[in-house]
């Protein structure tokens, strides 16, 4: 076979691979894109997700939810969510929570994420799988401190600019860029005041009495 023509059959295979690569890893991009990592359990008054290319949709139960998606109530909306590692969130009215990564396989415990953004409002959790492993892997964004947990039913609101937090069971980590906080069971403090990004969390002996205590919807 001559020299030019082996150049282009060469050329040519290498083409193929890279297409097939590409194809396929685009695949499996758009597969984790579209693929729902939380499901509506409970509806109520005005609730909407928001996709990342800004189109809304109304839920109901059952509603799927996917990475990118922002998770809205209005002033009378309710809602309830069940993520994929049995994680449950109940969003309360006038919130807004972002799914930024979320991952869960119970065989490859390494590539499991729970990373979200508290936008506004506040929300009660009771924490999933995810949260009983490495406390990297959990994540929860707010403007003024960042929130990891093990373990953990908690409440966190925001309000008036300030978070405030309360752990009903298992402990939470508030960090800022000016100080750390644990707080929970086997910590001093059960509850937290973040007053800004640059206000050392501040530990509270009893919960505010905006915060209903636990076993209150």
């Amino acid at each position: 076979m001559r020299q030019p023509e082996m150049i282009k059959i060469y050329l040519t295979s290498t083409f193929l691979v890279l297409s097939f690569f590409c194809y396929t890893n685009s695949h499996a991009q758009t597969d984790t894109a579209t693929k729902a990592v939380a499901n509506v359990i409970v509806a109520t008054g005005q609730t909407k997700a928001i996709s990342p290319k800004n189109e809304e949709r109304k839920l109901k139960r059952r509603s799927p939810l996917y990475i990118g998606d922002k998770v809205a109530t209005g002033p009378d909306g309710n809602l309830q969510i069940r993520f994929i590692d049995d994680a449950v969130l109940a969003l309360k009215p006038d919130s807004t929570v972002q799914i930024n990564q979320y991952a869960y396989n119970k065989d490859t415990p390494k590539q499991n994420k729970s990373f979200t953004t508290l936008i506004k409002g506040g929300f009660r959790t009771i924490t999933g799988a995810i949260a009983k492993g490495d406390p990297n892997d959990y994540k929860v964004t707010t403007p003024v401190a960042v929130i990891g947990v093990r373990g953990t039913n908690y409440t966190a609101l925001l309000r008036g600019g300030e978070l405030f937090l309360s752990v009903w069971k298992g402990n939470l980590r508030v960090s800022n860029r000016s100080g750390v906080l644990r707080i929970g069971r086997t910590n001093k403090y059960s509850h937290v005041l973040v007053s800004t990004d640059r206000s050392r969390p501040e530990g509270l002996v009893t919960a505010p009495r905006f915060i209903k205590p636990r076993g209150c919807p």
